[in-house]
C-alpha cells in the first residue's frame, strides 16, 4: 500500500513538473516573439547606420545624427510630423546630443551610444 501510494504521488509530481517546464518555455518564447524591440529593428538601424558610415568607423558626424533618424524611420527615427515641423527635430536633436558622448574631438558619435539613445526614446514613445 505504502509503495503504490509513493509510486503514484511521486509519478503525479514529476509529471507536474515536466508540463510546468515545458509552458515555462513556451510563455518566454511568446514573450520574446511579442516585443516590439527585435532583431528586424536592430538589423534596421545597422543599415542606416551603415549608410551614413561606409568606412565602418563606429563614428559618425553630429551633423548627420539628423540624417539618421530620418533615415530610420518610424517607429526607431523620425517620420513625416518632424519633416512638418522643423522647430520639434531641433529641439529633439539637441535634447539627444546633450545626453550622447562626444568623440574625435567633438565632431563625432559613436554606435552603441547612439543605439542605446534611439532604443530609449523607442520605449520611452510606447
Amino acid at each position: 500500500m505504502f509503495f503504490f501510494s509513493y509510486l503514484i504521488l511521486i509519478t503525479l509530481v514529476f509529471l507536474n513538473l515536466f508540463i510546468a517546464i515545458i509552458l515555462n518555455g513556451y510563455f518566454e518564447t511568446c514573450d520574446q516573439e511579442a516585443s516590439n524591440l527585435n532583431k528586424d529593428l536592430l538589423g534596421q538601424f545597422a543599415d542606416a547606420w551603415s549608410r551614413l558610415d561606409p568606412d565602418a568607423t563606429g563614428f559618425i558626424k553630429i551633423v548627420d545624427f539628423q540624417n539618421l533618424m530620418f533615415e530610420l524611420g518610424p517607429p526607431l527615427g523620425w517620420g513625416q510630423d518632424h519633416h512638418d515641423k522643423p522647430e520639434r527635430t531641433k529641439r529633439h536633436s539637441k535634447m539627444a546630443s546633450r545626453q550622447l558622448q562626444t568623440y574625435l574631438n567633438q565632431t563625432s558619435f559613436f554606435f552603441n551610444d547612439v543605439l542605446d539613445i534611439v532604443v530609449m526614446l523607442y520605449i520611452i514613445r510606447d
